[in-house]
């Protein structure tokens, strides 16, 4: 049997180097005769899918993108996400794409993709719930594959939400899905979405690559990232970077993916984090898993940490934690800038024990970049001065120590005794 993989091989695999070390190279016409046919046999995965079913050797020519069935947009799609995989060093695409040309990457969509997605594919109208529910297929796949759950809800007949994943093994990753124990512990979006009532997953099968091959993780990756893309699965954010300019996010939103399909074997910080993009959101039941993710964030991460550093603190018997409900609750707005958008709650204020005055710190403002950072550098954004918005006193955290009586504030406001009680800022 032909392998998948070979057929899109640049080199003969005796000779080859390690994968990611291959070399651009594109003439795959002196390669053995092996290597230039597709995957010569493909059992059927249902026999509702005459895409799944036994296919021939290739005999148009591989980089002709005028006979694909995507439809034009589509192709845009894939052309603009080629693009950036080209120029991503950081995370190895890069090497990808000495692997790959684009119009092999095509081919592998039109070969691997199953029948229903490609009719899909042939249009731009992904709001047609029924017509992805009829995408069907057996998710119990035992080779790598890409699925998608459409989320429906009984006690709302139009709403749907979409959630793209790929595997090794279909099947073992949609069995974890299905797990009572995940469904009801798991915090990810996808899950807090099935647990409201009425909530039902159904997943399908969107593309099934050869079992018992050599399994590509960065392909894998690569064609999850298609399907957000097209389908609009991902954040807003996502999709404006990746999207060709001029598309349109489509309303309402669908996707309830979170993290970029990019980042998961290659930038797990940037996964870990993924879910600060959902603040611009358009959907409140998203906005509000943001919030919920934010605050995890601040419990497990920050607060130990930051509890850990000031217990080295030379300073730590001249400040105290807050005492009361006031002074647990201290929204802060960047000095600098001092836009809205830069107010957050300080998750552990500290105050002076001799005076009661909040302690200023600083902190990175995003609303702050430093000038000629890169996106992803350590010093991405100024560190500046933040100050509580409802002007109570506060004192600076090099004043400790030194003061013989209560000194001045240090807050934007003259007159600090118009403080008061603070108003309720509501997350944008």
């Amino acid at each position: 049997m032909t392998t998948f993989a070979s057929r899109f091989s640049r080199h003969d695999a005796a000779a080859s180097p390690p994968r990611n070390k291959r070399k651009r190279d594109n003439d795959i016409t002196d390669a053995p005769s092996s290597k230039r046919q597709a995957f010569a046999q493909i059992e059927p995965l249902d026999s509702a899918s005459s895409h799944d079913a036994r296919i021939d050797g290739i005999d148009s020519d591989p980089t002709s993108a005028t006979t694909s069935r995507l439809h034009p947009q589509n192709l845009a799609i894939l052309h603009q996400l080629y693009i950036l995989l080209e120029v991503d060093t950081h995370r190895g695409f890069d090497q990808f794409t000495a692997r790959y040309t684009e119009a092999q990457l095509l081919d592998v969509i039109e070969r691997s993709f199953r029948e229903p997605v490609l009719i899909l594919l042939e249009g731009t109208d992904f709001t047609n719930k029924q017509a992805l529910l009829d995408i069907g297929g057996d998710v119990k796949y035992k080779g790598p594959g890409l699925y998608m759950d459409v989320l429906t809800d009984d006690n709302a007949a139009e709403w749907f939400k979409l959630y793209g994943g790929q595997a090794e093994r279909v099947k073992v990753r949609t069995d974890y899905h299905k797990k009572p124990s995940v469904l009801k512990k798991n915090t990810a979006l996808h899950y807090q979405l099935l647990r409201k009532p009425g909530r039902n997953y159904d997943y399908v099968l969107v593309a099934a690559l050869p079992e018992n091959e050599p399994v590509d993780t960065q392909l894998l990756d690569v064609l999850e990232m298609y399907t957000g893309l097209v389908f609009q699965m991902l954040p807003s954010k996502t999709l404006t970077k990746y999207l060709p300019s001029g598309s349109v996010v489509r309303q309402p939103e669908r996707g309830c993916m979170v993290a970029n399909p990019l980042n998961q074997h290659h930038d797990d910080e940037a996964a870990r984090r993924a879910s600060c993009q959902l603040r611009d959101s358009t959907d409140p039941e998203i906005r509000a898993h943001y919030k919920d993710a934010c605050d995890y964030l601040r419990l497990v991460e920050y607060r130990p940490t930051m509890e850990a550093m000031r217990q080295k603190s030379k300073k730590k018997d001249l400040f105290r934690p807050a005492t009361n409900e006031f002074e647990r609750v201290v929204h802060i707005r960047c000095n600098t800038c001092k836009a809205d958008v830069s107010i957050k709650q300080d998750p552990l204020p500290i105050f002076d024990k001799d005076t009661g005055n909040y302690l200023i710190r600083q902190q990175s403002c995003f609303n702050c970049p430093v000038a000629g950072a890169k996106k992803g550098d350590r010093r991405q954004f100024k560190s500046t001065m933040f100050y509580p918005i409802d002007g109570r006193p506060t004192m600076s955290m090099s004043w400790l120590g030194k003061h013989t009586k209560t000194p001045r504030s240090t807050n934007q406001y003259e007159d600090n005794g118009r403080w008061k009680a603070p108003t309720v800022v509501k997350d944008e």
